[in-house]
């Protein structure tokens, strides 16, 4: 009796042991794709603050007042007081002539020359 315990018990003890050595294995599995996936948002936030600063740089020269000027003057056409606008006028469009192409007829053969071309004149 006390022989079958021991068995028991040691069974009992075993399968303990496999479930805390499979749960071990599981944890250490969650933990290693955890850090896979830190890395990847540690790469993903480095990326997003380069893009942050990118665009808080193009803010800050697009409200500049050098390129303000340049957009009203280039892109808006304003003029500031005192300025004298100038509107380019267009000039006629000029259509030029079609000239002709003079169409060069193909040179005609007798039958027998094609015949002769095809048998002894390999070069055609």
């Amino acid at each position: 009796m006390i022989r079958n315990l021991k068995y028991i018990l040691a069974l009992i003890g075993l399968a303990v042991l496999a479930y805390l050595i499979m749960d071990f294995t599981n944890r250490v599995s969650e933990a290693s794709r955890l850090q896979r996936k830190k890395v990847q948002v540690e790469q993903q936030v480095i990326e997003l603050n380069k893009t942050q600063v990118y665009l808080q740089t193009q803010v800050a020269i697009a409200t500049a007042e050098p390129a303000v000027w340049r957009y009203v003057y280039e892109e808006k056409q304003e003029a500031q007081p005192g300025d004298i606008r100038v509107i380019p006028i267009p000039l006629p469009i000029q259509i030029p002539s079609p000239t002709s192409t003079p169409i060069i007829a193909p040179p005609e053969y007798s039958n027998w020359q094609y015949w002769w071309a095809l048998f002894f004149d390999p070069g055609s």
